[in-house]
């Protein structure tokens, strides 16, 4: 008679607690799949205590980030829990299509080191500009254009040029 009371009890507690996790659960910065998934597993869950179709409805809008998904929601009359996630998927859709989808990046438990030897050995292959270095011989105090070792084509090619430019 005890273990039955117990079991009983027991049962009780653990689908009042997944009603609770259910009414509380929110997207937050999750994908909309994954919040449906939750939604999903806390509602199969709940044996016996099924909750009705409009509060399952009323807690995946509430739950839902703002955004255009959930706007999207509050323009129709949803009757059915699968009819608000199939709108709430189209909308996504079109939302994720249109911005030029980029898959979000789970958030990790901690800061990423960055990686600055990639950085460094990027700024080492850039010519060096600053200082008004010359590309050509690559010193210091002149640019190409005003090179005094530069070959003697570019030079009369400069001259030729701005000889026919003057007449």
């Amino acid at each position: 008679m005890e273990h039955e009371l117990r079991s009983t009890v027991l049962l009780a507690n653990v689908a009042c607690r997944h009603r609770s996790n259910f009414v509380r659960c929110k997207q937050g910065k999750r994908s909309l799949q994954d919040y449906v998934m939750e939604l999903h597993n806390l509602e199969a869950a709940m044996t016996g205590a099924l909750l009705s179709e409009d509060v399952n409805v009323t807690v995946f809008m509430d739950g839902g980030r703002t955004g255009p998904v959930r706007t999207e929601l509050f323009r129709h009359q949803l009757k059915t829990f699968n009819e608000a996630v199939h709108i709430a998927m189209l909308e996504d859709h079109c939302v994720r299509s249109a911005q030029g989808h980029t898959p979000r990046v789970e958030a990790s438990k901690g800061p990423t080191p960055m990686e600055i030897s990639l950085a460094e050995s990027a700024r080492s292959q850039l010519p060096q500009r600053a200082g008004g270095r010359c590309f050509g011989c690559n010193q210091p105090g002149h640019f190409r254009r005003n090179c005094p070792h530069q070959p003697v084509e570019y030079n009369t090619r400069q001259e030729a040029l701005g000889a026919s430019g003057s007449q």
